[in-house]
């Protein structure tokens, strides 16, 4: 078992290829980007699993959402001008099970 993490969009839905069975741990804002980290078998398979940032104030379906993972402030930078940037983000689910030996980013 190891811990890697992944960058996510900063809003709308992104696919991102992790091994088999990983297990998210937290999500954050690093360097002005959201990011996840999870623990996972790097040797596993890797699967297609997808997520949606929401910006607050944005009109959603329900159904869109997943399971809620956390809400990540962003402030100042290039992203945002002035004041605070809230997304709120979902974890959608697994999308297939195909292998493309992707690795994802360890720092």
């Amino acid at each position: 078992m190891r811990i890697f993490k992944y960058e996510l969009k900063r809003s709308g839905e992104c696919k991102i290829r992790m091994p088999v069975d990983s297990r998210i741990m937290d999500i954050q804002a690093q360097d002005g980007k959201p990011v996840i980290w999870v623990a996972c078998d790097p040797q596993s398979n890797m699967q297609d699993r997808s997520f949606m940032g929401i910006l607050t104030g944005d009109n959603v379906f329900e159904g869109d959402l997943g399971s809620y993972l956390g809400t990540v402030q962003f402030q100042g930078g290039a992203f945002v001008q002035e004041g605070v940037f809230v997304v709120h983000y979902f974890d959608k689910g697994i999308e297939d099970d195909e292998d493309t030996g992707t690795k994802p980013a360890t720092r």
